[in-house]
């Protein structure tokens, strides 16, 4: 199935859960086999059959099990990675801060493709305020620069508070990169707020329907781990002539 939108995880991992949990799980796996030895029953057809018989359409049984089994968790694996892979892209792409013509637009509660010209005069507008901040926070401490960025989280869609969160998080995401702090416990935990600031801002982003993607793609990967548990092994599923 083809992933547009993270709405399409659930409604492709849903089935593939079904199906594995049918193939799978022990109960049902002994159900099956209980129904394929219902003849050699005490009042089947085939009560008088020799043992061996029976053994053998027991061992035919648990075998077609095991490769239904295996072919449905190697299929759900598969998909499972695939679908974390590409809501791992798109929660990346939502949790950027916004880009100053959307920020402008949106503060002004306006829709629609900016004209070329204010675009660019926005962009420059942004620009300019970029520089000033790399001359004025580039080597401030970290207090500074955290008390400045969590005053812009309060007024996320005012012009200068958009591009200071975005200055920012464009510097210090992945942890602090300005001056060194080494030995000063108060910058080092200022360092440290702000990087669980950033992190916690950058989820805020994320819509509910990324949340419940991702909370479907865990539901599988933990069906993955018990049938794993009740001694699956995965199976590639053989190649079928497109019809």
């Amino acid at each position: 199935m083809k992933l547009d939108g993270p709405g399409d995880i659930g409604r492709t991992l849903a089935p593939l859960s079904a199906t594995l949990t049918e193939a799978a799980h022990p109960e049902m796996r002994a159900r099956k086999v209980a129904e394929a030895l219902a003849p050699f029953g005490p009042d089947g057809p085939w009560k008088y059959a020799p043992e061996q018989e029976r053994e053998k359409v027991r061992r035919q049984v648990e075998a077609a099990e095991d490769e239904r089994a295996g072919e449905a968790l190697f299929t759900i694996e598969h998909e499972a990675d695939r679908c974390a892979a590409a809501l791992a892209a798109w929660e990346a792409a939502v949790m950027v801060p916004l880009d100053p013509a959307t920020a402008w637009q949106r503060a002004r509660g306006t829709i629609g493709i900016l004209p070329p010209s204010d675009v660019l005069q926005i962009t420059t507008a942004a620009e300019l305020q970029y520089a000033r901040f790399d001359r004025s926070l580039r080597d401030a401490a970290p207090s500074r620069v955290t008390a400045a960025y969590q005053a812009a989280l309060k007024t996320p869609l005012e012009f200068e508070s958009s591009n200071l969160i975005r200055w920012v998080e464009l510097q210090h995401t992945a942890g602090w990169t300005g001056r060194p702090i080494d030995g000063d416990v108060t910058e080092s935990q200022s360092a440290q707020d702000l990087h669980q600031t950033i992190q916690a801002a950058r989820r805020s982003r994320i819509p509910p329907h990324y949340v419940e993607a991702r909370a479907a793609i865990e539901q599988a990967e933990a069906l993955v781990a018990r049938v794993r548990a009740w001694g699956v092994r995965p199976q590639r599923p053989p190649k079928r002539d497109a019809a």
